[in-house]
């Protein structure tokens, strides 16, 4: 019996397939996306050229370079795992709190139940925090060395942000 099936339409995986990737924003999808990137490069099928991220995509962006930055070529998968781990780890301790702390934010939001929703389409995330209180910047930048980021070749990783007023976008390179 012989095989009909053509030599040529017979994958190669002998070399991982080139991609690029687009990671959206949002919490949740980040922490999905996390554990998406995490069997991609345990898998080792792929090699990622280029990444885009927005939000949350993009704190996933800048972990995963960070790791290919900080490895040599043989250990940069694993070097991105560990990365993007030590960040979604990091950032669920940011967002536990204790029980003494919950009580004094429900106390002092106790009063705000009623005029908050509706003073909340008024009042920007950054009237509300007019200290500029911001953990998670403070958690990207303990994290991740920007400087070999800049210098990274592969894979490349752009950042998008938008500007709250005009809602234009802009998208940042690391590159040299």
């Amino acid at each position: 019996m012989t095989d009909s099936t053509p030599t040529d339409s017979i994958p190669n995986h002998s070399s991982p397939k080139r991609v690029s990737l687009a990671l959206q924003g949002g919490g949740s999808h980040g922490a999905f996306t996390w554990g998406v990137l995490d069997a991609l490069l345990e898998d080792g099928r792929m090699k990622i050229d280029g990444v885009s991220g927005a939000s949350a995509g993009a704190m996933n962006a800048v972990a995963l370079g960070h790791g290919f930055a900080a490895a040599d070529h043989a250990g940069a998968n694993e070097a991105a795992r560990a990365s993007l781990a030590l960040l979604w780890q990091r950032v669920a301790r940011l967002g536990e709190a204790s029980k003494l702390q919950r009580g004094m934010m429900d106390l002092w939001l106790s009063g705000w139940k009623a005029t908050g929703a509706a003073l909340s389409p008024q009042l920007s995330p950054y009237q509300a925090n007019p200290l500029d209180i911001n953990p998670l910047r403070k958690l990207v930048q303990e994290l991740i060395d920007f400087p070999k980021l800049v210098e990274l070749d592969a894979p490349r990783i752009f950042v998008s942000a938008t500007h709250v007023a005009t809602g234009k976008a802009e998208i940042f390179r690391a590159s040299a």
